[in-house]
């Protein structure tokens, strides 16, 4: 029973922890999101001296802006990649070497830095998470010894 009792402590150590965190994190962003689309919708009403492009226009960016931190908020929840993963994503490769909300910053085998807009990521493969790597080593033996036997 004990054994138990510490197995279940340890997880929600753990895993409980960032659960919760998720939890409340997503009860923040919906907040979030609800008052900002009031907020657009309230402007677009009222007209607030904007013309309907005007008002689109802000929209627009602010669309943008909520995917493109959502899309970072949805890498760091899933644990996609990581500062110093070797990354493929928006067309660029190389090691990821700083994450914010807006951008996931990456340099390339020539010393490029990228800067890539987290919101552009439709795709990323990460190259170093869980590598497998296998290698294959030819040794070879007389053709009359046993390979059981084999030292």
């Amino acid at each position: 029973m004990p054994s138990e009792f510490r197995e279940i402590f340890l997880w929600l150590r753990t895993s409980g922890l960032r659960l919760l965190l998720i939890a409340a994190a997503s009860v923040f962003l919906v907040r979030l999101l609800s008052s900002l689309v009031d907020r657009i919708l309230h402007l677009m009403a009222n007209g607030s001296g904007a013309t309907i492009s005007e008002a689109e226009k802000r929209a627009r960016t602010m669309a943008s802006l909520l995917r493109t931190v959502g899309t970072a908020f949805i890498i760091v929840i899933e644990d996609q990649f990581r500062v110093g993963d070797v990354i493929q994503a928006a067309g660029v490769s190389g090691q990821v070497e700083r994450m914010s909300l807006r951008t996931t910053i990456v340099r390339d085998l020539q010393g490029t830095v990228h800067f890539i807009p987290n919101g552009e990521i439709k795709a990323a493969s990460n190259l170093t998470k869980n590598r497998f790597d296998r290698e294959k080593i030819a040794i070879p033996y007389p053709h009359r010894v046993v390979i059981t036997r084999a030292e």
